[in-house]
């Protein structure tokens, strides 16, 4: 009778173990927190960036979920960091230790990402970069942060370069330059980068000034560049500034050789629309447009179906959203785990060629050993009567349109 009882403990304890599934074994879901501005001066952003990652999370599920995982469901934890640094970094707190997800993405600011992923460094959680592109975010030397768009480097640099190559296709080369940036950390390290690359250019910057994204009147500052009388102006702004910017310009007749925007608000959906004619002939910086359909017709089911759904095309934040899904669904069924610390060997060892992922302008993805993506890259586009047309790099651009440099008089 002792024996039988001994052998009964056993049996139990066996069962007990097995009941409890480990890191590799099939699990119900993967939880993966996004942090997103959902509320305040920026949410349009992060709710653009929200369909993105809720359409490929919805297209992952329905195809099978996380194989590796025995079919696991990816469930998406949204924290709402309003657009405010020290509350992302609460809410990747709660992430973290209450919600406890397997990794992290997000956010859509700068300021908020650099101390969100100083946090889910401290407590080794894989974090990947959706939309900042602060350098110094992947500067510092983490093991758990990755970025598979480009950084700050690329945008600065594709504003000269792109104004240089059209500018010098045009026959009208531009030498001087304005420097103008909202003053959060993004515009701010933005502005720094364009001076470097103008300096190597040769390009004198002949007017700089910051200013705040939620100021209701340009005037002075629009008045303040019509003196200084630039060739070109670099701007780096969000979407209500940019609105307000474009506007502005055109009621003082701001007379420039070009416009050249960040990528920021002019990405935006909501831009083109309420700046109207006074966003003709802008160029601006993108990572996903429409024209990029021509050269991946893989993806024009995917927009129409995106589209059919949101009433919109993919545009940056809701493109970014969606290649990150699918980029971390191929990291998890490489992992076939829920262990953070096989999550992030898995993205070191990213060699991603084919796939959903390449929704974007990417050559591939892999990381470097700092966690950024040297095969990132980005369009130069013009924006032509509610329209934006690829007009840079030349082997990509719109072959139906070409570019006007430099801007014609306003009417």
């Amino acid at each position: 009778m002792g024996k039988l009882k001994v052998f009964v403990f056993l049996v139990a304890l066996a069962m007990v173990f097995v009941s409890f599934p480990t890191s590799s074994m099939a699990v119900e879901d993967v939880k993966i927190g996004v942090i997103l501005p959902l509320t305040g001066p920026t949410a349009q952003y992060g709710l653009a960036g929200k369909t993105g990652i809720d359409f490929g999370t919805d297209e992952i599920n329905a195809e099978g979920g996380i194989k590796a995982l025995g079919g696991a469901k990816i469930k998406i934890v949204f924290g709402d960091s309003q657009g405010k640094p020290d509350i992302a970094t609460t809410v990747t707190e709660q992430l973290i230790h209450k919600d406890n997800v397997a990794l992290i993405t997000g956010t859509q600011q700068s300021g908020s990402t650099l101390p969100t992923t100083a946090v889910a460094e401290r407590y080794k959680v894989p974090y990947l970069v959706l939309t900042a592109v602060n350098v110094d975010i992947c500067n510092r030397g983490f093991k758990y942060t990755f970025r598979s768009k480009q950084n700050a480097n690329r945008d600065a640099g594709l504003m000269v370069e792109g104004s240089y190559a059209i500018g010098e296709k045009a026959g009208k080369i531009p030498k001087t330059f304005a420097v103008v940036y909202e003053n959060s950390e993004w515009g701010q390290g933005n502005a720094k980068l364009l001076k470097q690359f103008l300096g190597e250019k040769g390009g004198k910057v002949v007017f700089e000034e910051s200013y705040n994204a939620s100021a209701t009147d340009l005037t002075p500052l629009v008045l303040k560049i019509k003196a200084a009388k630039p060739d070109v102006l670099l701007l780096t702004s969000y979407v209500s500034d940019a609105i307000l910017m474009s506007k502005t310009a055109q009621k003082q007749k701001l007379q420039l050789m070009a416009s050249v925007n960040g990528g920021g608000g002019q990405s935006d959906p909501t831009y083109l629309p309420a700046a109207g004619d006074a966003a003709d002939y802008e160029f601006s910086l993108a990572e996903f447009d429409v024209g990029l359909l021509r050269s991946k017709k893989w993806v024009a089911p995917i927009n129409a179906a995106f589209k059919a759904k949101y009433g919109v095309d993919f545009m940056m934040a809701s493109g970014e959203g969606y290649s990150n899904m699918w980029l971390i669904k191929d990291v998890l069924e490489r992992a076939a785990s829920i262990d953070r610390e096989k999550i992030r060997e898995a993205f070191v060892k990213t060699n991603y060629t084919e796939g959903k992922a390449l929704i974007m302008p990417y050559k591939k993805i892999q990381f470097n050993e700092k966690g950024e993506n040297p095969y990132a890259d980005e369009t130069f586009l013009q924006a032509y009567k509610g329209k934006y047309y690829i007009v840079y790099p030349f082997e990509i651009a719109d072959p139906d349109y070409k570019a006007v440099w430099p801007r014609p008089g306003w009417k």
